[in-house]
């Protein structure tokens, strides 16, 4: 059975002809391997359960994309009372 899930459009970023990035989808839980980038820590460890933001960052994770040059999204840990923040892509893992 296939599942069709609603992918996330993240500002993908091409350097030296490598697209670098990977797809990330909605309402799917992500491990947080890593909080050395973004604006991750403080909010999150490594290990806890992050979800992919769906309203308006504002152009935040553009913004971390460019500056970085590592692709980042802006991501939520769903309690409803915690703020917004961005990661890179490449510091989440899909759960299964």
């Amino acid at each position: 059975m296939v599942v069709n899930k609603k992918q996330v459009p993240y500002l993908s970023l091409i350097v030296d002809g490598k697209l670098l990035g990977k797809p990330l989808y909605y309402d799917t839980p992500y491990k947080v391997l890593s909080v050395e980038s973004g604006a991750a820590r403080g909010y999150v460890n490594v290990g806890d359960t992050v979800y992919i933001a769906e309203g308006y960052d504002y152009g935040v994770a553009k913004d971390d994309t460019i500056a970085t040059r590592i692709p980042h999204v802006t991501v939520t840990n769903r309690s409803g009372k915690d703020p917004d923040f961005t990661m890179a892509v490449d510091d989440l893992e899909e759960l299964l």
